[in-house]
């Protein structure tokens, strides 16, 4: 399963640091995909090479991403630890990941959805509004792929118009 430090940095952006729920501080090895998750995000990357399965402790991806350059590393999972050039193998967490893809809404696993695209640097905007207003996030709504996406929180309303993907 290969790798780059740029994805590495995506996946450590959603898994938890919350040290009360080890099954979640690390980054889940499904197949050809990485999943990371903290209660809250969700982020399952899709990986090209050898797929493998495991739980990898942060703190292992987090020197990972340290160590990176610009090539792409092949992850290895084998005697129950996983590895790579770049660092030493590390123990598998023995942690149960959740079952992620549960929390995935049915159309975007695969099934035909009507997709909405948003700019990333508008929704960057909208944490901007997050932080002014003190709050922790913002409801989104649309009623279509081409339709503008309403966001809501308390004492704002902010529209994101969507781009075609």
């Amino acid at each position: 399963m290969l790798i780059s430090k740029s994805q590495v940095k995506a996946l450590l952006a959603f898994a938890s640091k919350d040290a009360t729920r080890p099954h979640l501080c690390g980054v889940y090895l499904d197949g050809s995909q990485a999943v990371a998750i903290d209660g809250h995000t969700l982020l399952a990357l899709e990986l090209e090479g050898e797929p493998c399965t495991g739980l990898v402790p942060r703190a292992w991806f987090e020197q990972l991403g340290k160590v990176l350059g610009r090539d792409p590393t092949e992850l290895v999972v084998a005697d129950g630890a996983v590895s790579c050039s770049a660092l030493p193998p590390v123990a598998l967490s023995s942690a149960t990941f959740p079952s992620w893809r549960q929390v995935i809404p049915a159309p975007y696993l695969g099934r035909p959805a009507e997709p909405v695209g948003l700019c990333c640097a508008y929704l960057a905007r909208l944490e901007l509004v997050t932080r002014a207003l003190g709050c922790d996030g913002m409801a989104l709504e649309s009623a279509g792929a081409l339709d503008p996406v309403v966001a809501r929180a308390p004492g704002a309303v902010a529209v994101v118009m969507p781009m075609r993907i």
